[in-house]
Order: C-alpha cells, then sequence, then structure tokens
C-alpha cells in the first residue's frame, strides 16, 4: 500500500504563489517619467518593461495621475515606445552592501 502524502509543505507554497500575472500598457515617455494604464500595483513596486526589439528594463512606480500609472525607469530606455507591456514584479527594491561600507555615513 502507498504512504500517503503530506500536502502541508505544498500548501505553504500555493498560498505565497502568484497565480495571475499583473500587466499593463505602456502608454507615454516624457524624459525619464513613463506613463502607463495599469498594472494595478502600489508605490515603490518594481516592474518589467517589455519591448519586441530590446530587452526587457526593470522601473519603480513612483506615483500616480488619472487613472495611469507612474515609473521610473532603472536602466536604459532607449528603444522603449508606446505599446510595450508592463509586468508587476514580485521582486522588493535592494541594493547591496560591501564591508567596506561598514561605519560609512551615506548621503543620498
Amino acid at each position: 500500500m502507498k504512504e500517503a502524502i503530506d500536502l502541508k509543505k505544498y500548501s505553504s507554497f500555493v498560498d505565497t504563489c502568484s497565480l495571475v500575472k499583473k500587466t499593463g500598457k505602456l502608454n507615454r515617455i516624457i524624459g525619464l517619467l513613463i506613463e502607463a494604464d495599469g498594472p494595478g500595483v502600489a508605490i515603490g513596486s518594481i516592474c518589467t518593461i517589455k519591448s519586441q526589439i530590446r530587452p526587457p528594463v526593470k522601473a519603480q512606480v513612483v506615483g500616480f495621475r488619472d487613472n495611469r500609472t507612474l515609473l521610473m525607469p532603472l536602466g536604459d530606455i532607449f528603444g522603449i515606445e508606446p505599446g510595450c507591456v508592463i509586468e508587476a514584479s514580485e521582486e522588493q527594491p535592494s541594493f547591496s552592501v560591501s564591508p567596506e561600507m561598514l561605519g560609512r555615513v551615506l548621503d543620498g
């Protein structure tokens, strides 16, 4: 007779797994400010801008205006154009710290 499968370890994975992708569409770019219809995410969220002619670019949600999402790119946006798909990411903003920074004061 086969042993019963313990589903508890899979249950916690399913609870944290996002089964729906939140996406939007790039509407316009003014300087470095990117305006998009969606995705419906909070300020500080990281999104990925996907283009057909270049590698994806990450951007951070910085605000909202007239039911549109405002993002600032975290990389080069050359080749990004209106109509590009914007996909919400589970990634949290972060930066690396080295031992050389220990005890230092950072301005900025």
